[in-house]
């Protein structure tokens, strides 16, 4: 009697291994395929502050080309609700994160002044901001589109007008923004013009 129990545990003890082994190594291949140290297309520096992001592009050899910052821009009269609050209420910004589609990403998150997380839950990405430490997130987008997310970590009062928006285009469109921004982003900031950029 103790035998016929123990051949039925048995085989699902098993079955329940290989599914779980089924599942786990095909995932486990994909993810150590986007993690590995190497192969970026494109590198940014993804430096946060009370409330807002900076975004630096970074050639090969990690040198800084160009930059922006990237903050809310939800008007008061919506906080307030002098205005009608639309899908985009606490989701929208000045400058978009923009990245190719296809193409392997990496970021390195850190932080300025207190602990953030940069967060897009539609690309996967979830990587906490900490001041001195820079943390390595890797994505590579499936498809163009608009991703919103925001800070996900509590970092002060203004904590929820910290949103995060990332605009994925495809390759080529992103080839000619990139261009244009950094032409436009490097003579703006060489000119002290524009607020928040620097070359």
């Amino acid at each position: 009697m103790t035998r016929r129990r123990l051949r039925p545990e048995a085989a699902w003890t098993v079955a329940a291994i290989l599914t779980v082994v089924a599942v786990a190594v095909p995932a486990t291949r994909e993810r150590l395929e986007r993690e590995t140290a190497g192969g970026a297309d494109l590198t940014i520096e993804v430096r946060a502050s009370q409330w807002r992001w900076e975004y630096a592009y970074l050639d090969e050899m990690g040198a800084r080309r160009f930059g922006f910052v990237s903050a809310g821009v939800t008007p008061d009269e919506a906080v307030t609700g002098v205005v009608r609050k639309d899908d985009a209420y606490l989701r929208t910004v000045d400058r978009p994160l923009v990245i190719p589609a296809g193409r392997k990403v990496r970021l390195l998150v850190t932080s300025e002044d207190v602990v953030h997380a940069f967060w897009v839950p539609d690309l996967g990405i979830r990587a906490d901001a900490v001041p001195g430490v820079l943390r390595t997130v890797w994505v590579i987008p499936d498809a163009p589109g608009t991703y919103r997310g925001q800070c996900a970590a509590f970092c002060g009062e203004r904590h929820g007008f910290m949103p995060v928006v990332v605009e994925v285009r495809t390759p080529q469109a992103f080839e000619d923004w990139q261009r244009d921004a950094a032409a436009t982003l490097v003579a703006e900031a060489g000119r002290g013009t524009a607020a928040g950029t620097e070359a």
